[in-house]
């Protein structure tokens, strides 16, 4: 029997990506987009400025049936290639549903998310790795995902998407859990190997071993995304708790509200930071925490 098939170079690559849509990278190549768009336009000025050209010749011509293009679309269309206008009207609609398609191609990828560093830099460790892309790229397709052209990549997935568990403040809390509940203590030889996976690769949230193919994708693990959760709960929450004995030990009004607008300025950077809330509900978050410590400084004064 042959030795079984196994996918590698671009094929393993689209496995991943197709697996893990955290690592799904591609670049956008925004002045080629916009050279293009650049092209489009100059080839609808000037084929506008020949129309207008033509209209004007019709409207002086002695043709009584020329004459009419400008006022009725029946006989110019009825003209057909015999009108140069007509030509030039239809040769304006293609290259205009052309532009038009650019434009709002170009439009939807410039509102696609920058990747995760981290998950970059997994892409990037990955194509190096043996066990995964093993040097694959050639020639200048090597510098495909290089760090010059850091400005210029793209991922499908979006921030909601990630969850909690994919940001870097949860490094140390997914590494402690992998430790504990996945007998990763058990794996003492690849000690050095695995702490460096974790820290370099944990933006999706994922451990790779060097001789097992097994992957824990935390970015679609519940067990790890209520991890995340339960940990900005607490932080959360104590810190909301520590701004009254604070606040209580402080005399002075001044010194309170001062205190009070950097704890709710720190609240909302550390919700921004470590979660995935909008700015419409990081604002409802702080207002209360506001109000709750003036409440608290107006009736303790």
């Amino acid at each position: 029997m042959g030795q079984q098939w196994k996918p590698r170079g671009y094929q393993k690559l689209a496995d991943l990506m197709g697996s893990h849509k955290d690592v799904a990278i591609f670049r956008r190549f925004p002045a080629l987009t916009m050279l293009i768009l650049l092209k489009l336009q100059a080839e609808l000025i000037d084929v506008e400025l020949r129309l207008r050209k033509a209209c004007q010749d019709d409207e002086l011509t002695s043709n009584a049936t020329a004459k009419l293009y400008s006022v009725n679309f029946h006989t110019l269309h009825h003209a057909g290639q015999c009108s140069s206008q007509f030509g030039l009207l239809m040769e304006c609609q293609e290259k205009l549903q052309v532009y038009h398609a650019w434009l709002l191609q170009a439009t939807s990828v410039a509102q696609l998310k920058a990747p995760g560093k981290l998950d970059l830099q997994f892409l990037q460790d990955w194509l190096e790795d043996e066990e995964g892309g093993a040097h694959f790229l050639q020639g200048d397709e090597q510098t495909t995902w290089n760090k010059t052209n850091l400005r210029d990549f793209v991922t499908l997935i979006d921030e909601e998407a990630r969850g909690l568990n994919t940001r870097k403040p949860y490094a140390y809390l997914i590494d402690w859990y992998q430790r504990i509940w996945r007998g990763y203590r058990s794996v003492k030889h690849e000690e050095k190997a695995t702490r460096t996976t974790v820290m370099n690769k944990l933006q999706h949230a994922r451990t790779i071993y060097a001789k097992n193919p097994l992957v824990f994708n935390y970015a679609e693990s519940k067990s790890g995304e209520i991890v995340s959760q339960l940990a900005v709960t607490v932080v959360v929450s104590v810190f909301s708790a520590l701004t009254i004995p604070w606040l209580y030990h402080v005399n002075r009004i001044v010194e309170r509200i001062g205190i009070t607008i950097g704890l709710t300025a720190l609240l909302g950077i550390i919700l921004r930071v470590t979660t995935n809330a909008t700015v419409k509900g990081i604002f409802g978050v702080t207002v209360a925490l506001a109000t709750v410590e003036m409440v608290f400084i107006w009736s303790t004064t």
